[in-house]
């Protein structure tokens, strides 16, 4: 996609939103315009305007893990990387709307970005969007910035600068890598952060997928690797479907999402592979009724193999 537009030239405000939308939402996302157009790089706007891009990139890359898998799974299986809200929730038909087909995209079955195209001016003094979140059997959804739960259903969002409203389907486990590269090459051989954000069932599950990230041994050879993640009963499986053994992906933290904070106490984490047992750390983090767990994969786990960790 064209951040920004092929013509024409956009003001400090749109840029932004552009940018802030396309970079959680667009498959090929890349700032690119017509010859005879001015400049708009981000680093000729303002600095807040330039601030917000690029925390809007940041994000982008820490989601690389699962764009990627995304686009193994539409190799594999033909299912579209971004999709219409309805095609995932079809029993809802509030889906079907006009407001919200247009501007809602769903990012595989568990990332729903909601567009701002308008300016913060044309909202007046009521500066909020209306954003559908669909019925679905886990129930709830989570901010993907802040984390916190809300219900299916349609919400008055408040808008701000820094953010387009963006959320995670409650149930989904999703790959990424936090440090901040400059490339994506960079990232290669960084740990991958497993994220779990639990349904109203404390079910989750997902999947991800990594091959060399250079050749085609992926289709010729059979060297990539594909996991299943899923969570249930305080228990997080990693199940390889396929893999091959000169992968070098690997995890570093398992996070968990929607942690009931009435479970007064820490769990205790064990890992579990070929028969082998081992405790690892755990930090427990609460905001209101909900907390997250970072378990930490010490010494670090590789992904071509199967793997469990247990919370009890």
């Amino acid at each position: 996609a064209d951040v920004g537009g092929f013509f024409k030239h956009p003001d400090a405000e749109m840029i932004t939103r552009w940018h802030q939308f396309g970079a959680l939402s667009y498959p090929f996302y890349r700032s690119h315009a017509h010859i005879e157009t001015p400049r708009r790089e981000p680093w000729l706007y303002d600095e807040n305007t330039r601030e917000r891009i690029k925390i809007a990139d940041r994000f982008r890359y820490k989601i690389l893990p699962f764009f990627y898998t995304l686009f193994a799974e539409n190799y594999f299986t033909s299912l579209p990387i971004i999709r219409p809200i309805w095609f995932d929730f079809m029993e809802d038909i509030r889906t079907k709307e006009s407001d919200h087909l247009e501007n809602t995209i769903m990012v595989g079955d568990k990332l729903l970005v909601r567009c701002v195209s308008k300016t913060m001016e044309d909202y007046g003094d009521n500066k909020v969007e209306e954003v559908l979140l669909p019925n679905h059997t886990g129930g709830h959804w989570y901010n993907f910035f802040t984390n916190e739960q809300h219900s299916s259903g349609v919400h008055q969002w408040p808008l701000t600068m820094e953010e387009v409203p963006t959320f995670i389907k409650g149930g989904s486990i999703i790959p990424m890598k936090d440090p901040a590269r400059r490339s994506s090459f960079s990232q290669r051989n960084d740990p991958v952060t497993i994220r779990v954000w639990l349904d109203q069932n404390g079910q989750a599950s997902g999947t991800f997928y990594t091959d060399d990230e250079e050749s085609q041994g992926y289709r010729t050879e059979g060297k990539y690797v594909y996991n299943k993640f899923e969570f249930a009963e305080s228990t997080f499986k990693s199940t390889s479907s396929h893999t091959f053994e000169e992968s070098s992906a690997f995890t570093s933290r398992l996070e968990i999402r929607g942690w009931p904070a009435s479970k007064e106490t820490k769990p205790k984490a064990f890992f579990e592979t070929a028969g082998a047992q081992n405790e690892l750390a755990v930090t427990r983090d609460c905001v209101g009724e909900l907390c997250t767990l970072t378990v930490k994969m010490v010494p670090f786990v590789r992904l071509n193999k199967g793997f469990t960790v247990r919370l009890n």
